[in-house]
């Protein structure tokens, strides 16, 4: 039964492992010497490395044609119909199968939130215990130095995310909304497989002609280039969630805006009933554009500087990035650094999944 999920889940899972520039770089970046380079890591390293862009256009051009495959692979399974996967008859006791999914969800929540103790524990404690055997797991000498500093530092880097993130996020909701509403009313067809192809495709398939368009119009170092880069991917991937959410939009809506006339039906019914779904891809571009890395690496070479025209446009994953060094990492500066990056986003999703939790269409008709 959940078969064609599961191939949906490896696909777009396998698509964008494939795309990831962050954590190769920031682990690795590359090395030692080419031992861990992949694709994503040649075309910036071709780039702006070595100045050959015509390397680095090939390295993203085979990179876009593998991307292509499972793209393909993805649109055809979107399209049947069968399951895709076998039916196992396993016998498994109910005490034994309760067991075997407590441990394996404990051992994935240990694993999913013990970075994130580990890092709120070095961020607050002396860094003398960073280099202990064996570890101490337990809150020890602890200090706010590390993060009131990182805290100061951070404040053009947090403005820069906040904006380019707000707007980013504003923006994509106003593009893919309409776009999904008409395609899941039998219009423009070709906009949703379109929109999945060109999600699936990495950000290094379109870095070239962005940093070209951006370059010749004055726009590198600014927020409009993150701003106006980033709905390649926010928008194509929320034009798929706003469908599958008007695939089962109440008609009756619709029919009543027709009987009473009702102008600026898209801004005054379909987009206050859409408030579930409005949050949800909200939260996940908000997300997306916060984390984001590869393109404020290439597009932005300083923090915002307080000016009008505004100027500078790094966000926190750079600031998150300047704390190691090239001979040695201040373990404490580094936690700090990306606990400040991590605190704004877990307070929006906090209040987004509230909202989007008590999101229901009751009530929607208050708004006509």
């Amino acid at each position: 039964m959940v078969g064609k999920a599961f191939w949906l889940s490896f696909l777009l899972e396998f698509i964008l492992a494939l795309g990831n520039f962050d954590l190769p770089y920031v682990l690795t970046s590359g090395g030692p010497g080419y031992a861990t380079t992949t694709l994503p890591l040649l075309v910036y390293e071709e780039m702006f490395s070595y100045d050959n862009f015509s390397g680095g256009s090939l390295a993203a051009a085979i990179l876009s044609i593998i991307a292509t495959i499972p793209s393909i692979a993805l649109l055809f399974l979107l399209r049947s119909k069968r399951t895709g996967w076998i039916s196992l008859k396993i016998r498994i006791p109910n005490k034994v199968f309760k067991g075997i999914i407590f441990a394996f969800l404990a051992l994935m929540l240990f694993f999913l939130d013990f970075p994130v103790y580990w890092m709120f524990l070095v961020a607050f404690r002396n860094s003398s215990l960073d280099f202990h055997y064996p570890p101490i797991l337990i809150p020890k000498c602890l200090t706010s130095s590390y993060f009131s500093s990182a805290s100061i530092q951070a404040v053009p880097y947090l403005i820069s995310s906040a904006i380019v993130a707000i707007t980013a996020s504003v923006f994509t909701i106003f593009i893919a909304l309409p776009s999904a509403y008409e395609v899941s009313k039998g219009k423009l067809k070709f906009i949703l497989p379109l929109s999945i192809y060109l999600y699936s495709l990495p950000s290094t398939s379109f870095v070239i002609p962005l940093y070209d368009f951006f370059s010749s119009e004055g726009l590198l170092n600014t927020w409009w280039a993150l701003i106006l880069s980033t709905p390649i991917f926010t928008a194509t991937f929320a034009i798929w969630l706003f469908f599958n959410f008007f695939l089962s939009f109440p008609k009756s809506y619709e029919d009543a805006a027709e009987v009473f006339s009702i102008k600026r039906k898209m801004t005054r019914i379909i987009m206050p009933l859409s408030r579930p779904a409005l949050f949800s891809v909200f939260l996940l571009s908000f997300i997306f554009n916060w984390h984001l890395l590869f393109y404020p690496l290439i597009f932005t070479s300083t923090p915002y500087n307080y000016s009008f025209p505004p100027e500078g446009a790094q966000t926190i994953t750079i600031f998150a990035l300047l704390a190691i060094g090239y001979e040695s990492i201040n373990w404490g500066l580094l936690a700090s650094s990306a606990l400040v990056a991590a605190l704004p986003v877990m307070v929006v999703t906090l209040f987004a999944i509230d909202r989007i939790l008590k999101g229901s269409y009751s009530g929607g008709l208050k708004f006509i």
